[in-house]
């Protein structure tokens, strides 16, 4: 079974040719390479040469920016193949066979929403059993998780769809998060796979002061509203409630001016979908994962 390896790019053009040439030696005839630049100042398609004959390629350019939770999106959507292997354009899958392992994974787990995968930053550092910035599991394979990383997932392409894909009024921040969430919310689950693991290869392709200037992250202010937004959209009442007034308590001991918060969230507060808020009882299931995982790798040592 084919599936579909999704990626949005944006002036990262020496990044995309190695994830380029790391993938030339994993796909397969059938698999769906769709890469969409969201208006990147110099046409990337010299990057993609390499996987010529090795896949179908699917590459769209956008002259306007638009955000990559929007790109994306788009990308879920125009995908041919039911199981989605979504990655940055700095990042890659770590074993040969890496696709197949999703594959299985996806077909022999029919109520999994999306697999988290195990990320690593430090390549030459990680041991084969966790990356650096691996977390979230409570066992070594196919334990229950509450979120995932967008920088390395698989994704069920019809349960993303059916759960109202990723919330595009984010920006940045919280949008994977949101998306879990939105999957629990009508069934489906969040595991942790570590048969497949991502190399999320910025500080391997460049130097941090090079990865910085090509990094477009909004401030910890538009973060904290996202999160504001998270709480309204996602969580009933009364635990919206007290979820909103923590997190701008939060905000207020972290120094970050609470007014600037309110601001960036009511710009996106009329974007908010309350018909995807989550029941007392799957919100309680939810938070109950949540604080186990984090317990887990506190104890475990992880970030």
């Amino acid at each position: 079974m084919p599936l579909t390896i999704l990626v949005v790019t944006r002036n990262r053009l020496d990044f995309l040719k190695h994830v380029a040439s790391e993938l030339a030696n994993r796909v397969r005839q059938d698999d769906q390479v769709l890469i969409i630049d969201d208006g990147s100042d110099v046409d990337p398609a010299s990057a993609l040469q390499i996987l010529d004959d090795r896949c179908q390629i699917n590459y769209v350019r956008h002259v306007k920016h638009a955000g990559y939770i929007t790109r994306r999106n788009e990308g879920i959507l125009a995908a041919r193949h039911e199981c989605i292997l979504q990655i940055d354009d700095d990042s890659w899958p770590v074993e040969r066979d890496a696709l197949s392992r999703c594959e299985i994974a996806l077909a022999k787990f029919p109520k999994v929403g999306a697999f988290a995968l195990p990320i690593h930053y430090h390549w030459s550092k990680a041991d084969e059993g966790c990356g650096s910035l691996s977390r979230r599991w409570t066992a070594r394979h196919l334990a229950r998780e509450y979120a995932f990383m967008g920088c390395g997932v698989i994704l069920r392409r019809s349960a993303v769809i059916k759960a109202g894909l990723y919330p595009a009024y984010y920006g940045y921040g919280c949008e994977e998060t949101a998306l879990a969430m939105r999957l629990h919310r009508i069934g489906f689950q969040i595991r942790m796979l570590r048969d497949v693991r991502i190399i999320h290869g910025h500080e391997v392709l460049s130097a941090a002061r090079a990865y910085e200037q090509t990094r477009t992250a909004d401030p910890r202010i538009g973060i904290i509203a996202n999160e504001l937004c998270l709480a309204q959209e996602s969580y009933p009442w009364p635990m919206n409630r007290l979820i909103g007034f923590s997190i701008r308590l939060r905000a207020r001991l972290l120094g970050q001016s609470v007014a600037e918060v309110e601001r960036s969230y009511q710009t996106k507060r009329e974007s908010i979908d309350p018909n995807q808020r989550q029941t007392l009882v799957a919100t309680c299931t939810w938070t109950w994962n949540n604080l186990i995982c984090r317990l887990q790798r506190r104890f475990a040592g992880l970030k």
